[in-house]
């Protein structure tokens, strides 16, 4: 099966085809400095309050995660795994 790419919107794509997992491509094509940011939310189960978690990877690789969108990608928020 031939691969497929689709167009999610502005910047977001995904690749694969049938025998493989479907990749999400987030690219930074408006600002090329600046790293592609992923935001999750998460729910409190008794308020439904939502949090916000911004994940990305750092100008050395390392994925980190914040709860504010990022100013410095190499010093805000906390490299995943390094959490306590």
């Amino acid at each position: 099966m031939a691969d497929t790419q689709a167009k999610l919107g502005p910047g977001i794509t995904t690749v694969g085809n049938g025998d493989q997992q479907t990749v999400l491509v987030v690219d930074t094509k408006k600002a090329p400095e600046s790293p592609s940011i992923l935001c999750l939310h998460a729910t409190a189960d008794s308020t439904g309050v939502k949090t916000p978690y911004y994940l990305w990877v750092d100008s050395t690789g390392d994925l980190r995660i914040h709860t504010a969108i990022p100013t410095n990608q190499d010093s805000d928020g906390s490299i995943v795994g390094g959490q306590s």
